[in-house]
């Protein structure tokens, strides 16, 4: 069967604690040090972050993508510059628990989907973020900036 796993904490953390222990098939794991963040994503097929507020980049989802793991997020703040709707990750809205639902249903149920999405968040994190393409940005900004 299927498990939830709650990493994080935040004002609701009591109350995510209190429904985990109610129900054999959530996980709370409250907050995970860095150093335990890759075993982690390594038992997961995919990674949500339904936030309410926008957030400013999302370092967490792309982090997952590099190792492969589809993101399921809500369309707020930095997330809608990287994620692909439908490639390697889907949008939600937040506050629709039933949707979520939905989704989740349909991806456990499509391993050849969350296969090409694994596959294609792995590709993108490769192609956008690795060192080389970081560098060579960095290195275009300073070329326009000196020649201003």
């Amino acid at each position: 069967g299927h498990r939830l796993l709650v990493a994080g904490q935040g004002p609701a953390r009591q109350r995510v604690a209190s429904l985990a222990r109610a129900q054999r098939k959530i996980e709370y794991l409250g907050w995970v040090p860095h150093s335990r963040l890759y075993g982690l994503l390594q038992r997961v097929k995919t990674f949500w972050m339904p936030s309410i507020w926008a957030e400013p980049f999302g370092i967490a989802g792309v982090e997952a993508m590099a190792h492969g793991v589809p993101v399921i997020a809500t369309p707020r703040g930095g997330i809608t510059e990287w994620l692909k709707h439908g490639e390697f990750g889907v949008f939600l809205e937040p506050n629709h628990p039933e949707i979520l639902a939905e989704i989740a249903s349909n991806l456990a149920s499509d391993q050849q989907r969350l296969t090409r999405m694994s596959t294609s968040a792995r590709n993108f994190v490769e192609r956008k973020f690795s060192h080389e393409r970081c560098a060579s940005d960095l290195i275009e900004i300073y070329n326009k900036i000196s020649h201003d």
